[in-house]
């Protein structure tokens, strides 16, 4: 690793904002690395289930297989090609006995220890015929519209779950050696929830004690810091290939025109929008993933003018007491659009 791909005063900066010791520069140097140049993502279903008498937690984590096919897949979705291996199929399963949903800790304890199970395309075929769901492949092949994984989580019901997690989890840029965890609880024939849980891991420890660590190393921390809420439509940005680093390349270039992007995305949930552009202001603060496609715009700079505004505007309507909030959305909508 060469310090000389790291900017200077981003790492100034993000030693006083985590609050290291001086003589931590270099390692702080090294994290600045691997977030800046470490974007992708491990994923996470986690399910509850009774088998053979006893209460499991059945987990399915993403693989390095998986990650490849899921770009491969997202490529022949954009292409109207249906997808007849999904990333899913490659991710590996393990049963931690007598442990319950939420049960952070109990998934690292060691008298708990997850059981291999396999890929969670094996796990679904057995399951499967058991229940006697010939061509469930056919059946519940990914489709080209609906909600993102709908099929999957069709095949969930048929198959008696009714409630489960999905979690993402990813270096993060609010702490020395962190990552970030986005949860969120699905039901049985619910549409997904508009909003996921964000918590932070790795930060109970001091800093010179917290090791090295990495997305798929989310389920080892047994102590998570609350950070607040994302939308889905935010964790659609990040998790697309490319998407959300084409999202900050269109604003640099025509501020006004992304501004009115995500709005016509996001219009319906002023929080979200809200929360989107937050986001969206701070990838343009942080250095780009890639120097020659997103130069960082400074605080000062015109372009950023167009993104401050309607963050300052939309922090009002944030205020709104949530008792009356869905009652008053379609006036901030409008009072948005009127603004754009």
């Amino acid at each position: 690793m060469t310090d000389l791909t790291v900017d200077g005063a981003v790492v100034d900066r993000m030693m006083v904002q985590w609050d290291m010791p001086l003589d931590m520069k270099k390692e702080c140097r090294d994290w600045v690395y691997t977030v800046k140049h470490n974007s992708y993502y491990s994923k996470a279903f986690l399910v509850p289930r009774d088998i053979d008498g006893k209460q499991c937690l059945l987990v399915a984590v993403s693989t390095a297989r998986s990650c490849r096919v899921y770009k491969e897949s997202f490529a022949l979705q954009q292409a109207g090609i249906r997808i007849q291996n999904p990333d899913y199929f490659y991710y590996e399963v393990y049963c931690h006995e007598d442990v319950c949903l939420l049960n952070w800790h109990g998934m690292s304890d060691r008298n708990h220890q997850g059981k291999y199970m396999g890929m969670l395309e094996e796990l679904l075929d057995r399951l499967c015929r058991a229940r006697g769901i010939q061509d469930w492949r056919v059946q519940y092949a990914p489709d080209a519209t609906g909600y993102f994984n709908e099929n999957l989580r069709k095949l969930f019901a048929e198959l008696g779950v009714y409630h489960w997690i999905e979690g993402t989890f990813g270096f993060s840029w609010y702490g020395f050696r962190c990552l970030d965890c986005y949860t969120r609880v699905h039901s049985s024939g619910m549409p997904p929830p508009e909003y996921e849980a964000w918590g932070l891991v790795g930060m109970d420890c001091p800093h010179r004690e917290r090791p090295m660590t990495a997305p798929e190393c989310w389920w080892m921390y047994q102590v998570r810091r609350s950070m607040g809420q994302r939308s889905v439509v935010a964790e659609w940005y990040q998790e697309v290939p490319g998407e959300f680093e084409m999202l900050l390349n269109r604003y640099v270039l025509a501020p006004l025109s992304a501004v009115k992007d995500v709005y016509v995305q996001c219009h319906a949930d002023p929080p979200g929008l809200w929360r989107m552009l937050k986001m969206m202001h701070e990838g343009l603060s942080l250095p780009a993933e890639d120097d020659r496609m997103r130069p960082r715009l400074a605080a000062e700079d015109d372009r950023m003018r167009p993104l401050l505004d309607m963050l300052v505007y939309l922090d009002n309507l944030r205020r709104i007491p949530k008792a009356i909030q869905d009652m008053e959305s379609d006036k901030a909508r409008y009072a948005v659009q009127s603004r754009l």
